[in-house]
This record gives C-alpha cells, structure tokens and sequence, in this order.
C-alpha cells in the first residue's frame, strides 16, 4: 500500500517540491542578502541553505539573528509560519489524501504479507533450503450448459482438456520445428 500510495500523491508531491524550492530558495536569499555581511554562518549560498534548514527546524542562535537585523529577525518569524506550519502540513494532507484513497480501494492492491511470503520463498529456493515448488498453470474451461439445463458431462470436459492438450501439443512441436529449421540449420 505505501508504494500505491507514493505512486498516487506523486504529481501532488512534485508540485509541492516545486513550491518549497521556490519559497524555501527565497528565504535563503534573502538571508543571504541580508545577513552575510553581519554573521558567518550567512557567509556564502551552500552556508546559508545549511542554517535556514537549520531554522526550519529550530537549531539556531536567534539572539545572534536579532544583532545582526532586526528585520531580519521578523522575516525569521515569517519563515516559521510559512514552512513549518503551512508548507509541511500541506505535504502532510497530500499523503494522507492519497493514503485515503488507497485505503478505500485496498481490495484492489495484494496484501503485503503475501508479498512476504513469496519473497521468503524464492530466497529459500534459490538458496537450496527448499526445493522448489512447480505452480502448474490451470487451464479453466466454461462449460457449457445443455438444452435440459444441466451442466455437461465430465466426459465433455475431458474432451475439452484432452483438445487444448493437443492444441498446445501441435503448437509446441510447430514451433520446436521452426526453431530448428531456422536457427540449428534442421530439415
């Protein structure tokens, strides 16, 4: 359900992406064209994205900011609300919209632990602990109903079997044939 659920917000989240690099990159320049002449830590643009991520989750010296500009200071305040309230809650209700989604429509994804469970046991095959298990394919033919309502014989769906046999007979030993006329150089 979580890959379902990524596929499903993607554009919703690209969108969002696209949105934080442009609010986020302009709180960045701004701190920069504000701030580097007054504090190191603003010194350059790859010093300056490293500390406002570290604002956005609050490791700073805010006093420090306050020294520097005051205005800068109530940009600070601005940022705050703007990515950790507004920007990350939106991110939130994209997920939650899309795991909503796949959560009413879960009988159309396969469970998770039959996933497991089929991964566990290729790994145990192919390692050798377990011997393999042939899954077979089964061939479902309609049967069909007589003139009496009655469904037909099981000698009508032996019959059935016994045609699609042949048919798949006759057509593994036309295309053995073909493989080696055209590829072995056969006759």
């Amino acid at each position: 359900q979580i890959s379902a659920t990524i596929r499903l917000c993607f554009i919703g989240l690209s969108t969002f992406i696209v949105e934080f690099i442009i609010v986020f990159g302009s709180f960045c320049c701004f701190f920069y064209f504000m701030l580097s002449s007054y504090l190191s830590n603003f010194r350059d643009m790859p010093h300056t994205v490293q500390n406002t991520l570290a604002m956005a989750i609050g490791k700073f010296n805010f006093a420090s900011l306050k020294e520097a500009s005051e205005f800068a200071a109530w940009i600070f305040f601005a940022f705050s609300i703007v990515v950790n309230m507004i920007l990350i809650n939106m991110m939130m209700a994209i997920i939650n919209m899309a795991f909503e989604d796949i959560k009413n429509q879960k009988e159309g994804y396969q469970n998770k632990f039959e996933i497991i469970e089929y991964i566990k046991r290729s790994v145990r095959e192919l390692t050798g602990v377990q011997m393999a298990k042939r899954d077979l394919p089964v061939i479902k033919v309609d049967k069909a109903e007589d003139e009496d309502g009655d469904l037909g014989s099981e000698l009508e769906a032996d019959e059935a079997d016994t045609s699609v046999s042949i048919q798949f007979s006759e057509k593994a030993n036309s295309l053995l044939a073909y493989i080696d006329k055209t590829y072995l150089g056969g006759e």
